[in-house]
Parts: structure tokens; sequence; C-alpha cells
């Protein structure tokens, strides 16, 4: 419906600056410019128009969140945060690991307390691997899976997370949550968290 009004009024300029082009008066240049602007007009009219329309037409919120505006028929899906700002004053990462899967720990960074790494886990990932912890998890622990049982990604999509590399801690209680379920652990020689701070 919009791309014919606008086509309308390109086809409506076209014909006037042509009805200007023909005549034989004396006064071209002066009917030229005065055919010009008013095709200028004309599409300013149109497009005018086409953004009224469009904001007109009105948009339908879905219980999803998600909004569909009828005038281009495009759905607008808010996709969750991936850029790790969805862990709310995490800060620039001091590093960023890389070639993450969804079995990848963080050992390689024990001893580096205080450290922050970021992790991009890749989308359609396996959270069954394995988790020791809950909110301080072993750091043995599968990165992606341990972010999913803290809410902060899904597996579907994956994301962004930013872990804190922490000491280790005399003991690690699992819990399930997120369809995670993490297991109890023992003493252990090093940690990390998702810092939100």
């Amino acid at each position: 419906m919009l791309t014919t009004r606008r086509l309308a009024a390109v086809a409506l300029a076209g014909l006037i600056v042509l009805a200007g082009c023909s005549d034989d008066g004396g006064d071209a240049d002066a009917d030229a410019t005065t055919t010009t602007e008013a095709a200028d007009d004309t599409t300013e009219a149109a497009e005018d128009e086409t953004t009224t329309t469009a904001a007109d037409e009105g948009d339908d919120e879905g219980e999803d969140g998600s909004t569909t505006t009828e005038a281009d028929e495009t759905t607008e899906t808010t996709a969750p945060d991936t850029s790790g700002e969805g862990q709310e004053g995490t800060g620039a990462p001091d590093a960023e690991q890389p070639d993450v899967s969804w079995d990848l720990d963080a050992v390689e960074h024990r001893g580096d307390d205080g450290k922050r790494i970021a992790y991009l886990c890749p989308p359609d990932g396996d959270p069954s691997a394995t988790v020791w912890g809950t909110g301080t998890y072993t750091d043995d622990s599968s990165v992606c899976a341990a972010a999913v049982h803290a809410g902060i990604i899904n597996p579907i999509e994956g994301g962004r997370v930013i872990i804190e590399i922490a000491p280790g801690e005399e003991s690690y209680e699992g819990t399930e949550a997120n369809g995670v379920a993490s297991q109890d652990y023992a003493e252990w020689a090093g940690s990390f968290t998702f810092p939100v701070g």
C-alpha cells in the first residue's frame, strides 16, 4: 500500500516535468523551475503521507514483547543482550577468551584472582556440560553452561558473558536452575563468578 502511493507520487511528478518540457512558450526556464518545484512539493507530500500512514497504521504487540507493524509486515523481536553489558556494572573485561565452546572451562586462568574475562558462547549450545557450584563455580566448570545456570544467557541464542576469577573455596553447593543441574563439590583450588558490579 505504501509502495503504491510512493509510485503514484513519482508518476505524478514525472507527468508534471514532462508537461513543463513540452511547453514551447518563450519562458521555458521559468516554467521548468515552477514545474520542478511543484514536483518537489508533490514528492515531499507523498513522503509525508507515507511516514504518517506507517505511523498511523499501528503496531500490534504480542505476548512475547515482539512488535509487528502492519504497514511493512516486519517483526521486531528484542534479542538478549550479547554485548556483555547484560551483566550490569561489569565494565570492560581484562581479556577476551578466544575459541569458546560449550565445554570450555576457566582452569587456565587459575590464580589470576580478580581478572575479568569475556567468553562469547556460541548459539545452539549444549548446557549439559558439567557445572559445580551455585553463584561461585569451580574453575573446571563449563563457563557457558554455568552462565545458563546463572540465568545470564540461554543455550539457543548463546551470548557474551564476563567471568571474574576467584580463589578456590572449601565447598560448592549444587542446585538446579534454568534447566541446568549443577553439582556439589568439596574443596577446589580455583573458582569463577559472574560479576554484577
